[in-house]
């Protein structure tokens, strides 16, 4: 029921419910957490980067990747490591949480972070990542998208083999290559 009532409170466009928010930022259910965080991070300014800091370090992945998006706007130093050690983690959870975070942060400079997922052995963080680099008209998302032609599951190929036809990228290549390196 406190997570609920943080989530509402943040559609209040209230600045000043954030004193009464603040403790949950330490609250013992993560859930709770993550939601105080998201508080912060619709309704809070510069002044509330010492409270979300410590949220970098969470245990709870989704309390982590709140607290890089809130940070995110003041283009810390923090969050950048935060991100590269989510999405470095063994646990599915920590870079499914961070590469949403990333998605949600278009002035992060993503490529050297997130150009390892499209080898990621869990299809549901391809599936994201290659969803998200359709939508982004970067040179390196086109180069990540090449990278994803070839992978072993249909939906990210076709996705991916999609964002390049639609940008006028011939893929004819690409495709024999990926054929290759598949019957090899």
């Amino acid at each position: 029921r406190l997570a609920t009532v943080l989530a509402n409170l943040r559609r209040l466009k209230e600045p000043r419910v954030l004193d009464a928010v603040a403790p949950f930022l330490d609250h013992e259910d993560p859930r709770v957490r993550a939601n105080a965080v998201e508080v912060f991070e619709e309704l809070g300014d510069a002044k509330a980067i010492p409270l979300l800091l410590p949220k970098l370090h969470d245990d709870h992945n989704r309390v982590r990747s709140n607290a890089a998006k809130a940070l995110g706007r003041y283009q810390l130093p923090e969050v950048m490591e935060c991100l590269k050690g989510m999405l470095q983690s063994d646990q599915v959870r920590m870079r499914e949480s961070a590469l949403y975070a990333v998605t949600c942060l278009r002035e992060v400079k993503a490529y050297p972070l997130i150009a390892p997922l499209t080898q990621d052995p869990y299809d549901g963080i391809r599936k994201r990542l290659v969803r998200y680099l359709a939508n982004c008209n970067t040179p390196w998302a086109e180069e990540l998208l090449k990278r994803m032609v070839g992978d072993r599951d249909a939906e990210i190929r076709e996705t991916a083999i999609q964002a390049l036809v639609t940008r006028g990228i011939p893929v004819e290549g690409l495709l024999q290559r990926a054929a290759k390196a598949a019957s090899d």
